[in-house]
Parts: C-alpha cells; sequence; structure tokens
C-alpha cells in the first residue's frame, strides 16, 4: 500500500538508517525528538509498524524486546551476548541461499542472528580474568 509522505516518518526512517546500534524504540525516540521536540511515544510506535509492514526496515527481537534494522541489503546480526550489542555482516546472498536449497527445499529468504563476545567485551574478559589471577597469585604470597 502506497502512503503518502510524512516528515516524521522520514526522519524515524533516517535516525534508523544512520544508526549502526539497531536502536529500540526509546533510542528512537530520544533522538527524534531532538528534531521534532512534541513527538509522543504513539506517534514512533505507528510510524515504526508502518515502516515495518511496508517493508522499508527491519524488526528484530532481542531477548523480547523490539530492535529496528534500516540495512535492508543481506546481511546477519552479530549478537554480543555480553553486552548485547548487535552489528551487522555483510554475506553473500545467493552462496548463502545455496547452501539450504537441495532435495526438497528450496530458501527465499533468511534471518540469522551469530551469538558470540564481541571484541571489546573479549578484551574486557581476559583483562578481569588477568586481574583475577594477579588477586590470586597476592592472596597465595600472603599466607
Amino acid at each position: 500500500m502506497k502512503q503518502r509522505y510524512s516528515y516524521t516518518r522520514e526522519i524515524i526512517l533516517n535516525t534508523i538508517k544512520i544508526s549502526i546500534s539497531h536502536p529500540n524504540a526509546n533510542s528512537i525516540f530520544n533522538e527524534v525528538a531532538k528534531t521534532i521536540p512534541h513527538i509522543s511515544m504513539n506517534t514512533i510506535y505507528r510510524n515504526l509498524g508502518q515502516l515495518v509492514e511496508n517493508k522499508t526496515i527491519n524488526e528484530i527481537d532481542l531477548g523480547g524486546k523490539a530492535h529496528y534494522c534500516g540495512n535492508l541489503n543481506p546481511h546477519v546480526h552479530l549478537h554480543c551476548s555480553s553486552c548485547n550489542k548487535l552489528s551487522d555482516a555483510e554475506i553473500y546472498y545467493e552462496d548463502f541461499l545455496k547452501c539450504f536449497n537441495s532435495g526438497d527445499f528450496e530458501a527465499s529468504d533468511y534471518y540469522v542472528e551469530i551469538k558470540g563476545v564481541c571484541k571489546s567485551c573479549n578484551q574486557k574478559q581476559k583483562i578481569k580474568a588477568m586481574e583475577n589471577q594477579v588477586i590470586k597469585r597476592i592472596r597465595i604470597s600472603e599466607k
């Protein structure tokens, strides 16, 4: 269904497209409110629903909370289980789908979320582990 132009919807869409963090509705509201100070959460939710319905953006369920992705190019999501950061990783769409097109099944679309630990959290975990080892050694030497 073709929708008429909406300045508010355009601002919401641009906020999502320039974000690399896959924002939730509250984050989008806070950012859009800088441009449209009297905007309501109802307006944000209504426009997000329309953008998702028209396949202008993707809605991602992240632990029961909706986040939004403006990247419509073929990609997968890398989800850090430590800080909950979600980032995009490009893939070769046709090659990826060929992996599943065999026998009685032909893939036409996909959503992939790969869980792990991002580089920043991984480094923090290594530092924390080293600190714990140092503390343990100090306690042993004090005995």
